[in-house]
């Protein structure tokens, strides 16, 4: 079982005027109607034998207890279904009661959900028990889903009617604009299949906030927002998104300032009561990477002093030999955790050496770059994207100008000076 954090009578720190920045940056979403492509049957209730059926046919089914229908949609969608239901026989006399199970895949189609007994809590098993009382009816489900297979199953209705499925369709949603998605030249269809997924994938997270999972935990983490604030930048450019959650880690956080590893958005903004020590250093090079994208010094502004504040604070669980605090770190006898989080932190520290305080006059002559200082191009090509003007080969963002930490040896005493380096230029910088 994972480790949980529960802090009972936790109250977040709320800065109310980077939450107003955070509400006034909410997305647009944008949504469309996509219809199935398919369907088939399960010759049983939790069989992988499936029957195909010709898609013309699917809507003119006729289930009787215990039956069931799979529609196919081709793609990965998030959004809502709508159903229209109508039937065959004499009038209903009683409701049809339904199981509509959600899948992304076709071996979740098949599983019996009734015997899982994990750690996650079953209330994230995407199934929904409907009863329809009068037919002909069309049913809109309130809750958002994402999957690519609907298993429509007829738990019961009456010996005098059936039940048919007329029409089906999801209402997607993302905040991701394919108009702003620039062509890819990619020759292997191979990899142009991966990048396609990879978008889909990304798309789908972009809600209002870059969601962990459309599934589960739908919820804006730090270690995905890093991660999706990357793609998002080579992909769909919508920075105001990434900045729109920048500023909600630091408009909620813990009560002596530390960065939430996640943020609750409904139903308002709320930090969890979880603190991981790699994740709340990742907000500074998060900010670091969003201002080589941006040259935004504004949200600089805002967010310098509370990015700052994490590496102080990471500072202080970190001895002068570089040994980490376990009971602090959560590393406790893991040698490799604490390389990984020891790794965390040269990282961050060296990105964080930043100009010494925050901009608080007016902007500075030139860019990003040319403030902190001209930085290497370390970033590997990924792939080419074609703009409305010209190509440019989208790299991840560079890496900063190597510094003390950069050039740790491993031998003990160059650790220490490194160590001592970081400590030396990092005091200077604040």
């Amino acid at each position: 079982m994972a480790l949980i954090s529960i802090i009972e009578d936790f109250h977040p720190m709320n800065n109310a005027k980077l939450l107003d920045i955070a509400e006034q940056l909410t997305p647009t979403l944008h949504h469309e109607i996509h219809e199935p492509v398919g369907g088939f049957t399960l010759k049983e209730r939790y069989s992988s034998e499936a029957e195909e059926i010709v898609l013309h046919k699917v809507h003119h089914i006729a289930m009787g207890k215990g039956e069931n229908l799979c529609l196919d949609f081709g793609n990965h969608m998030v959004g809502y279904l709508t159903l229209d239901f109508s039937y065959t026989g004499s009038h209903p006399d009683a409701p049809a009661y339904l199981k509509l199970k959600f899948a992304e895949t076709y071996e979740e189609v098949c599983e019996n959900s009734d015997v899982y007994n994990g750690w996650v809590s079953r209330s994230w098993i995407q199934e929904e028990y409907v009863h329809v009382d009068v037919l002909p009816a069309r049913i809109r489900i309130p809750r958002r889903h994402a999957f690519r297979y609907l298993k429509i199953t007829t738990m019961d209705t009456s010996v005098k009617y059936k039940l048919v499925v007329r029409h089906a369709e999801c209402l997607t949603e993302t905040s991701a604009d394919y108009r702003r998605l620039a062509a890819a030249d990619i020759a292997d269809p191979f990899l142009k299949r991966m990048d396609e997924i990879s978008i889909r994938t990304l798309a789908n997270c972009m809600q209002e906030v870059f969601e962990d999972g459309p599934k589960r935990d739908r919820r804006l983490w730090m270690g995905d927002l890093r991660l999706e604030a990357l793609a998002n930048y080579c992909t769909f450019r919508n920075y105001n998104l990434v900045r729109r959650c920048l500023y909600l880690f630091g408009g909620t956080r813990f009560p002596d300032g530390r960065v939430s590893a996640n943020v609750f958005i409904k139903p308002k903004a709320e930090a969890d009561d979880t603190w991981l020590y790699d994740y709340s250093l990742m907000f500074v090079v998060a900010l670091e990477e969003y201002m080589q994208q941006t040259d935004d010094v504004d949200t600089l502004n805002d967010l310098y002093d509370i990015a700052m504040q994490q590496i102080e604070m990471s500072l202080r669980l970190i001895d002068r030999e570089g040994r980490m605090s376990e009971e602090e770190t959560g590393a406790r006898g893991w040698t490799s955790a604490r390389a990984a989080l020891r790794f965390s932190f040269t990282r961050c520290a060296t990105r964080g050496v930043w100009p010494a305080g925050k901009m608080t006059g007016p902007r500075p002559s030139g860019s990003w770059r040319s403030w902190t200082g001209s930085r290497p191009a370390r970033g590997r090509t990924t792939t080419t994207r074609r703009g409305s003007a010209s190509s440019r080969a989208a790299r991840l963002p560079s890496s900063p100008r190597s510094g003390t930490c950069s050039r740790m040896s491993s031998t003990r005493r160059r650790r220490k000076t490194s160590w001592s380096g970081l400590r030396s230029s990092w005091t200077a910088s604040r």
